[in-house]
């Protein structure tokens, strides 16, 4: 691994770790029994205060389509963010440069 899969390691594994667990319907589906049926996973953790340049990351997420996560990986690392114009994005950790995912690292 190189240091930056070292780094998604680290918040992968704190996420399993200490993330909650919700679910909710796949929109991927085109009818609600589909939907229903076929539920996401997400495993959820909250980043409290922390700013970087511009931008506050508020959550740490993983989606799976099973409740045990077993399939998931360091590229289904999600951090949910919110810019200075209160708009939210999700970035995959892999898009992330090294000190972006140091400081969340530091936070959490």
């Amino acid at each position: 691994m190189n240091k930056k899969e070292n780094l998604i390691k680290v918040i992968y594994d704190r996420i399993m770790k200490y993330g909650a667990i919700s679910s909710r319907a796949n929109e991927l589906y085109t009818q609600t029994d589909e939907r229903i049926e076929n539920k996401i996973y997400v495993r959820k953790l909250i980043v409290k205060n922390l700013r970087i340049n511009d931008t506050t990351v508020k959550m740490l997420s993983i989606a799976s389509d099973d409740m045990t996560f077993s399939q998931s990986s360091l590229n289904d690392v999600r951090i949910g963010c919110e810019n200075s114009r209160k708009i939210w994005t999700n970035v995959f950790a892999t898009e992330c440069d090294e000190e972006f995912l140091n400081a969340i690292i530091s936070s959490i």
